[in-house]
């Protein structure tokens, strides 16, 4: 069973996010929280706008409305156990709140809003990242892109429920293997929940580890890339990128991330 938070919003990532939360729930049972996230109110520019705030909360509500019917409507046919929530204030802040009871944030990877960063950096709920195009088929085996990291564990632990079907996992070590924490371990934690696994060793060849990963997982014909994500300093990150960001723009596969 799985509790699958969306970010529910009109934008190009929307039908991407709620399908893959569908086929989520779908394959491993559970519930789909919809949080459609509205801002405050913008205040009037211009003095002689005749439009009182009482008419923009108004307009602001039908057109919410109007989409939130247009989703239920896909979701009535889904076949999966769904509710409805909506909120006004900081997006990235209401999706922080809401997580605390979920066990996965589904988000888009491409021009997230709000941003993934903003979100991933203060919970402790994985998220499923996925594209607009997203190849996310349950039954597809699952690559954990390892790295020994604090981050890279959180994520293994959260994706959990998801390898009984994806199995053999395939743990991905590229250029070296963390010595504290080899990708041996993380075997032997699969396999004492009885989840078969495989390792892989892959060097980058001059090539972004991201790019590595990417490839490995097309190799593999892998469904999900399970990743740490944002495990350095965040402000370094924001200068010079990250395997995290790098994922997010280079994979046609949903990722599974946490921090």
């Amino acid at each position: 069973m799985i509790s699958a938070l969306v970010n529910i919003a009109p934008d190009e990532g929307h039908e991407s996010r709620l399908q893959a939360a569908i086929a989520l729930v779908r394959a491993r049972g559970g519930h789909i929280t919809c949080v459609q996230m509205m801002s405050d109110i913008p205040a009037t520019t211009d003095p002689g706008d005749p439009t009182t705030e009482a008419e923009m909360l108004i307009e602001m509500e039908d057109v919410a409305r109007e989409f939130q019917r247009s989703v239920e409507a896909a979701l009535e046919g889904s076949g999966v156990g769904w509710t409805w929530q909506r909120f006004y204030g900081d997006p990235a802040t209401i999706l922080i709140e809401r997580s605390r009871f979920a066990d996965v944030i589904v988000m888009s990877t491409d021009s997230s809003f709000p941003p993934i960063s903003s979100v991933a950096l203060h919970t402790r709920t994985p998220f499923l990242a996925v594209p607009h195009n997203p190849n996310f088929i349950p039954g597809r085996s699952a690559l954990i892109a390892w790295n020994g990291s604090a981050p890279a564990a959180n994520a293994v632990h959260g994706a959990m429920p998801l390898f009984d079907d994806r199995q053999p996992v395939h743990v991905l070590c590229v250029d070296h293997e963390d010595e504290r924490f080899p990708a041996s371990l993380v075997q032997q934690y699969l396999l004492e929940h009885h989840i078969e696994s495989d390792i892989h060793w892959r060097p980058s060849d001059g090539k972004a580890v991201a790019e590595a990963i990417v490839e490995r997982a097309g190799e593999m014909e892998s469904g999900i890339i399970v990743a740490g994500a944002f495990g350095h300093n965040h402000l370094r990150e924001m200068l010079l990128g990250s395997v995290t960001r790098q994922l997010m723009e280079k994979s046609s596969r949903p990722l599974f991330l946490s921090h």
